[in-house]
C-alpha cells in the first residue's frame, strides 16, 4: 500500500521558501551595502579632489600672490659699522663685495667679515672684476694691480698712461695705454714670472683710429676693441675682434672680424658671458656671437635719449627719456641677448644708480629704492631711513646689501603696500 505523507512535503517546501525569502532579504541588504559603500567611496572621490583642487588653487593663489606682492619695507637681518670714509667704493662679486679708495682695498663676505687687505697709494682708483680676480687700475696714470685672493696682489707697472683695463678668470688683463699721442692695447699675465706682457698692440691713429673701449672674455682668449676716427670732419666708429686661442703671433692674424659702425660711436663693450658681446653706443647697443669669429645677433637702435644701462650675463637694460609725459618721465627697457624686447615699463620715480638682479632691476637713489621684476610688476617702493651709497641684490636669494654712511646691512623684504 503506497502512502504519501503529504504534510511533510508540506512543511519541507514551506522551509525552501522561508530559506529563500531570507536568503532573497539578505541579498538585498548585501546589496543595498555594497551600493552605499560605493556611493560613500564616491563622495570620499569627490571629497578628496576637490580639496586637492581647493590646495592646488590656494597654493597657486600664494604663489601668484607673492610673485606680485610689492613691499613697502625691509628687516635688517645682519649689520656691522663701516670703519671707512665716504669716499670708498663698493662693488657686488662673485658673492663678495670689494671696498677700494685710493689708499688701498679690501674683500669681505657679506656679513662683513673681512677676507683680504691691500694697500697701495692711486689718484683715480678703478677697479674691475671677474670670477676672484680683482684688477684696480690707477687711470691716468701707469700702475695696476691684481689681487687672486690669496695675498696682497700683484703690482703691475705700465709704459703708458691707463685708459682702461679688463680682467678675466685667470687674473689676465688688458689694457689701453696712452703715451705721447701714442696708444697701445696691452695684455699682461701678472703670474708669469717670466714675461708678463704677452700681447701688445699699437694703434695707428691714421689707420685704425684711437682705442676708446676694450673687452676681454672671460677665458681672456678674446679681445674686442672699439676705435673713433674723423674722416672728412665726421667722427666714425669701428670694432676689432681678436682670437688669441691660436698659434699666430701677428696681431694682424689675430683679427678675426671688424665691423665698420660710421656714426655709431661705441663708449663702452662687455662681454656677457663668454662668448656673447655687448657693444653700447649713444642710441642702443650692437649683439655679437663670438666663439671664434663674431657673428651678428641683433642691433638695437632707440629714438629716446639712453639715460643708464645696467645688464647681466642674460638680460640688457635701458633706461630712457619718455618724451614729453611729465607723469611718467623714464621708460624702462629690458632686452634678452639675442635682442628681444622682453619688458617696456613706464616709470614716474627718480633713481641716481641702477643694478641688475637675476629677474629685476633695482632704481635706488640715496632717500627711495624701486625693485621692477622683469614681468613689469613692481617689487619694491620704499623710502629709506638713512642715506644710503650702495644698494645690491644677493644672488639666488630675496635678500640684499644696502651700504649707507654708517653700516653695511643685509637686508629682506616686508611689507605690503594695500590695494596692490
Amino acid at each position: 500500500m503506497l502512502c504519501l505523507h503529504l504534510p511533510d512535503i508540506h512543511m519541507y517546501s514551506a522551509a525552501g521558501l522561508v530559506y529563500k525569502m531570507e536568503s532573497y532579504s539578505e541579498r538585498s541588504e548585501q546589496k543595498k551595502y555594497e551600493n552605499r559603500k560605493k556611493r560613500i567611496r564616491r563622495i570620499k572621490k569627490v571629497l578628496i579632489f576637490s580639496g586637492g583642487i581647493a590646495i592646488v588653487l590656494g597654493v597657486l593663489f600664494y604663489v601668484l600672490f607673492q610673485m606680485n606682492r610689492t613691499y613697502n619695507g625691509y628687516s635688517v637681518a645682519s649689520a656691522v659699522k663701516r670703519a671707512d670714509s665716504s669716499s670708498a667704493q663698493y662693488i657686488l662679486y662673485n658673492e663678495k663685495l670689494l671696498k677700494y679708495s685710493k689708499d688701498g682695498a679690501s674683500s669681505m663676505k657679506l656679513n662683513g667679515e673681512k677676507i683680504w687687505d691691500s694697500s697701495y697709494d692711486m689718484k683715480n682708483p678703478f677697479a674691475v672684476t671677474c670670477g676672484n680676480y680683482v684688477a684696480i687700475a690707477d687711470l691716468g696714470d701707469k700702475s695696476a694691480y691684481v689681487f687672486n685672493g690669496k695675498d696682497n696682489g700683484t703690482q703691475i707697472s705700465m709704459p703708458g698712461n691707463i685708459e682702461q683695463i679688463a680682467v678675466g678668470k685667470q687674473g689676465v688683463i688688458a689694457t689701453i695705454l696712452e703715451d705721447n699721442d701714442i696708444s697701445k692695447i696691452n695684455i699682461y699675465n701678472p703670474y708669469d714670472t717670466t714675461e708678463q706682457l704677452k700681447v701688445s698692440i699699437s694703434t695707428s691713429a691714421d689707420a685704425d683710429g684711437y682705442p676708446v673701449a676694450i673687452a676681454l672674455s672671460e677665458d681672456a682668449q678674446k679681445l674686442v676693441t672699439s676705435y673713433i676716427n674723423i674722416t672728412g670732419g665726421v667722427v666714425e666708429s669701428s670694432l676689432n675682434f681678436y682670437n688669441f686661442d691660436s698659434d699666430q703671433k701677428s696681431n694682424t692674424d689675430r683679427i678675426v672680424g671688424s665691423r665698420p659702425l660710421k656714426q655709431d660711436i661705441v663708449a663702452d663693450i662687455q662681454f656677457l658671458d663668454n662668448n656673447t658681446v655687448c657693444a653700447f653706443t649713444e642710441k642702443g647697443f650692437y649683439l655679437y656671437s663670438m666663439q671664434e669669429t663674431p657673428k651678428d645677433i641683433a642691433n638695437v637702435v632707440l629714438d629716446q635719449k639712453i639715460e643708464s644701462v645696467c645688464y647681466n650675463s642674460k638680460y640688457i637694460t635701458l633706461i630712457t627719456e619718455n618724451g614729453d609725459n611729465t607723469e611718467k618721465p623714464y621708460k624702462l627697457l629690458v632686452y634678452n641677448t639675442k635682442g628681444k624686447n622682453i619688458l617696456t615699463k613706464e616709470i614716474s620715480y627718480k633713481f641716481d644708480k641702477v643694478e641688475m638682479g637675476e629677474d629685476e632691476v633695482i632704481l635706488y637713489s640715496t632717500t627711495t629704492c624701486h625693485i621692477v621684476r622683469l614681468r613689469g610688476s613692481e617689487k619694491l617702493d620704499c623710502q629709506f631711513e638713512t642715506g644710503v651709497s650702495y644698494f645690491f641684490p644677493i644672488a639666488g636669494s630675496n635678500k640684499y646689501i644696502i651700504i649707507d654712511n654708517d653700516e653695511i646691512k643685509q637686508i629682506h623684504l616686508n611689507g605690503r603696500r594695500e590695494g596692490k
